[in-house]
């Protein structure tokens, strides 16, 4: 495919001239050949691209006056004349653009093919996932719940990752407790980097929602980096001020990787409190992306924080018929919905084993998938214009039986 673009840096195999001394017959491929090559010609800014053409006697293949830029066919005695003229910025090649990848995961989990299928697949052999390769590179994705993510005691470790198939990119490997400029082992408590193998996650939870969002085997964003924020105590609770510690890391940590784009998966809910809705508010202001479960009690989103603030990005779950799943949580502040039943996912303590998740957690770390997919495709966005994009990214109406004060939206990636 041969597109018309400009380049205003010389890129690869490119030919440029400004003054006759630059001209140099070495560097044009073909020296001597009558046969054409496509360019395109950059004029300086003085110079209307129509007047140079009818005094040059230039038929152009295409013309932008508002780049001042017309592509053309040369020999390459044509080109070595042409720039020799003054009024000529550069010559380049009509380069072909080389389109990232997009792999295809066979086999896939329902969950992760129901986000780039746009038709209803009933057979399982039919579900595949699509996906561009470096989706997830730079971004880093915050996994906050009752539990930490853990790797097993067996996995093994190979240049910062795990060979397992369903470890996940770039964090499989012993940290430290961190301390980031503060005390965050108080209470029993412990916030870390990277797991250490040694932690217990107790019922799974954090590594499930970890592998989901970027796991090799079971992830949306295959290549974003996990960072873990374990939030309970020796005891196994989960206390407001546990949260607010691992909030407290996160922001610390944000800055301290140079603001680079960060998605915050809440997946858990508690009954509404302003003290957490103002926390998860400062981290939005930063500029980082909230994505948080609307929960599983059955009940309207707006008794529940964070998933009730406005700026965050509220999921709730559905299942393989197109339905929400009947405890999650519903109402106007539902954003989007994303699968959250009988979803395939990493089992902790076992290199190889699976298990099967169910719930807005779940979803929610689908959702927190596609919001690195989004960065990846076009960059990092303001927070508000990000929760927009994700429900442009929708699949609209397709789900079945919701209340009409919820909005009809699933996840959806546009690759």
């Amino acid at each position: 495919m041969r597109v018309s673009i400009c380049f205003l840096a010389v890129v690869g195999l490119v030919l440029l001239w400004g003054f006759p001394s630059h001209v140099s017959a070495a560097r044009i491929p073909g020296f001597g050949s009558q046969s054409t090559e496509d360019y395109i010609v950059q004029l300086n800014r003085n110079t209307k691209i129509e007047h140079f053409l009818q005094t040059e006697g230039i038929k152009a293949n295409g013309k932008w006056d508002w780049i001042n830029c017309f592509s053309v066919s040369l020999t390459t005695a044509e080109v070595a004349s042409l720039g020799r003229n003054r009024a000529v910025k550069s010559i380049t090649y009509d380069t072909e653009i080389v389109l990232e990848s997009v792999k295809i995961q066979h086999e896939a989990p329902w969950g992760l093919s129901r986000l780039t299928s746009p038709v209803k697949i009933q057979h399982k052999s039919q579900y595949e996932y699509y996906y561009h390769e470096n989706a997830g590179l730079g971004v880093d994705i915050y996994i906050v719940g009752e539990v930490s993510l853990v790797l097993p005691n067996t996995c093994e470790l190979s240049v910062g990752y795990c060979h397992r198939h369903w470890c996940i990119y770039g964090t499989c490997r012993v940290s430290r407790p961190c301390d980031m400029g503060g005390n965050f082992r108080g209470k029993n408590r412990a916030i870390y980097d990277i797991p250490s193998p040694q932690q217990q996650d107790v019922n799974g939870h954090g590594t499930q929602c970890a592998a989901v969002a970027a796991g090799t085997k079971f992830g949306v964003a295959k290549k974003a980096h996990i960072t873990a924020v374990q939030l309970t105590n020796s005891r196994g609770q989960m206390l407001v001020s546990g949260l607010f510690d691992g909030m407290a890391f996160i922001r610390q940590r944000y800055i301290h990787n140079g603001q680079r784009p960060s998605v915050v998966s809440m997946s858990f809910s508690h009954e509404g409190d302003d003290r957490i809705d103002e926390a998860v508010q400062s981290l939005i202001a930063e500029g980082m992306h909230v994505v948080a479960a609307a929960g599983n009690q059955g009940k309207d989103v707006a008794t529940r924080s964070p998933a009730r603030l406005s700026s965050v990005i509220t999921v709730g779950a559905s299942n393989l018929k197109y339905r929400a799943t009947t405890r999650s949580n519903y109402g106007p502040r539902v954003d989007i919905f994303a699968p959250g039943y009988q979803i395939d996912t990493a089992k902790t303590g076992s290199t190889s084993g699976t298990s099967l998740a169910h719930g807005t957690s779940m979803a929610t770390a689908h959702v927190a998938g596609v919001v690195v997919c989004i960065i990846s495709q076009h960059g990092n966005l303001p927070p508000a214009r990000m929760a927009t994009k994700v429900k442009e990214w929708a699949s609209d109406g397709v789900l079945i039986g919701l209340r009409e004060d919820t909005a009809n939206k699933l996840a959806f990636i546009r690759t």
